[in-house]
């Protein structure tokens, strides 16, 4: 998560953008930071507050997620990977300890806790991407077959050119609804669910 400039009536406070820290932190929320800590002494769970290792005008909030001897490795909590640099010592600018949420101030995990809820995140987030596959796949199976093809007449579509640059692209209406269209480059339909189910593009 990038930040914005430091709030000069808030000490040691920064606004937080971007949503490589969500649901911990989401863009617009305000964070506070220690600056007075042992910059050597933080574990994996704690959410600092870092100056990008290839730019120093760069502030990034992220999580420890493995300590080295040369440094701390980082990832977002949003992030499926790790950050592809080792955050040296001096490149710390202080611990993330409470966010202001609205009108609330709302204190972060760290240490073992903030270990365990990376990890958390880490485990729905890789179940949410292999659940899908399940689901597409079948999709991807039933329309590949065009079992439901024997359909296509009773579907009633328009097929409209339309002008787009120099050229000009064909796109699929049902009841003046976009449903479809064909790709300039490849000359191939990509039809919306489910009515890519239903119409054989051989017969378009």
């Amino acid at each position: 998560m990038i930040l914005t400039a430091k709030a000069p009536e808030i000490p040691n406070f920064v606004n937080m953008r971007g949503s490589s820290m969500r649901p911990t932190i989401h863009a617009g929320e305000g964070a506070f930071y220690d600056p007075e800590i042992d910059k050597r002494a933080l574990v994996p769970g704690d959410v600092i507050i870092y100056t990008a290792p290839n730019d120093e005008n760069k502030k990034i909030v992220h999580r420890i997620v493995e300590k080295r001897q040369d440094g701390y490795i980082t990832r977002g909590d949003n992030n499926r990977g790790i950050d592809h640099y080792t955050v040296d010592f001096k490149f710390v600018i202080g611990k993330v300890t409470a966010l202001k949420r609205g009108s609330e101030k709302v204190m972060l995990l760290h240490g073992k806790q903030g270990l365990a809820l990376s990890k958390k995140l880490q485990f729905i987030k890789f179940c949410r991407i292999y659940l899908l596959i399940f689901p597409s796949l079948i999709s991807k199976i039933i329309e590949t077959s065009k079992i439901f093809n024997f359909l296509h007449s009773t579907i009633k579509v328009d097929i409209v050119r339309i002008k787009r640059g120099e050229h000009f692209q064909e796109i699929m209406l049902r009841n003046n609804k976009l449903i479809g269209k064909r790709c300039i480059s490849s000359g191939k339909w990509q039809i919306k669910f489910p009515y890519k189910y239903f119409i054989c593009k051989d017969k378009l």
